[in-house]
């Protein structure tokens, strides 16, 4: 299993350097209400379903994301607690492996929309229709990346150029 989650995140991280640009990262934030969700990830890429298991801490220091296997071996661990984030990954993870883009995913879910819009560089926007559900990340009119709130709480977050869906679900709050 750990090979399955570990090949679906080089396939991802693999295209993304090589096709792709890396969209800006927002600066770091606190959260004035701290909040702790175990979530189950699942990442559709080339047809095939890739699951983790994830923490993630929101609080007034920052963020962090600890990424796990179905079976509870940790691939990585992620912390936006000042200007630079901080990975910590596991041995099983290839030196290509871009925690960056999860960082974007997560920003364009948990950041507030202003700061998304203020930290963007030319070249780049993000927008949210009418309704706050939906994000779009636009580089150079292109979509790069679509997240939605759905009515059931999951959140999915498309990521066309790479090839993948990921789909959110909290297994607890």
């Amino acid at each position: 299993m750990t090979t399955v989650v570990v090949s679906a995140l080089i396939g991802c991280s693999t295209v993304a350097t090589r096709d792709t640009p890396s969209p800006p990262l927002a600066p770091f934030i606190g959260f004035a209400q701290p909040q702790r969700y175990t979530q189950t990830v699942t990442i559709t890429r080339d047809g095939q379903d890739y699951r983790m298991l994830c923490v993630l801490e929101l609080d007034e220091r920052g963020l962090v994301l600890v990424a796990f296997t179905e079976l509870g071996q940790r691939l990585f661990t992620l912390e936006y607690r000042s200007r630079k984030p901080k990975v910590d990954p596991s041995p099983v993870l290839p030196a290509t492996f871009d925690a960056n883009l999860v960082l974007g995913d997560l920003q364009l879910v948990y950041w507030p929309i202003r700061l998304l819009q203020e930290s963007s560089n030319k070249g780049w926007s993000v927008v949210e229709p009418i309704g706050g559900n939906e994000r779009r990340l636009v580089h150079d009119k292109d979509v790069v990346a679509v997240v939605r709130r759905n009515a059931n709480g999951s959140i999915d977050i498309w990521r066309p150029a790479l090839r993948y869906h990921m789909t959110i679900v909290a297994a607890s709050k």
